[in-house]
């Protein structure tokens, strides 16, 4: 296996997709476990990809690009404030949406540049990101109405369960 933990995360996440069975799945977590740096790897990249995009959008301007930083920092702000602090999947989710809604603000200002002579790939390609975003919000909404319980057996067929 290559030294790069990226593509050793790669390389078991797709053999846990090929064989679909617990033990593969096992190996990803227990790497994941064992290399605690990758998930603030990723989250480096993500930011990083957006700031790229804000200079992009902004087209270099620094003004416009603090108004769409302010903007990006607002969506991420109620998102934070909808989950507790250190719950990873809710942190994703809400790196998905803010992606996603600079994506979807990409395709709007590139139709607004290219009045008239939009394609028919740049219609796809603004239906499938506001699909994405759609997915990711709706995501996230149901996770929050899920509540974790504790399944406990106490023996013979009594079982407790309760909802934290």
């Amino acid at each position: 296996m290559p030294n790069n933990p990226c593509i050793q995360l790669e390389s078991l996440v797709q053999d846990a997709e090929v064989h679909r069975h617990g033990q593969k799945t096992a190996d990803v977590q227990r790497y994941l476990d064992t290399h605690p740096e990758l998930p603030q790897y990723t989250r480096n990249l993500t930011h990083e990809i957006q700031d790229k995009m804000l200079f992009h959008l902004a087209n270099g301007d620094t003004t416009q690009e603090a108004r769409l930083r302010g903007e990006v920092d607002g969506i991420r702000a109620q998102i934070d404030a909808l989950h507790a602090p250190g719950n990873m999947l809710f942190s994703l989710l809400g790196e998905e949406i803010v992606l996603s809604y600079l994506m979807l603000r990409q395709c709007d200002i590139s139709a607004s540049r290219n009045y008239g002579q939009t394609s028919t790939q740049h219609v796809r390609r603004a239906d499938s990101v506001h699909v994405r975003l759609m997915r990711s919000i709706r995501t996230l909404a149901s996770i929050q109405k899920l509540t974790p319980f504790i399944n406990v057996n106490i023996g013979g067929n009594q079982q407790i369960a309760m909802a934290s």
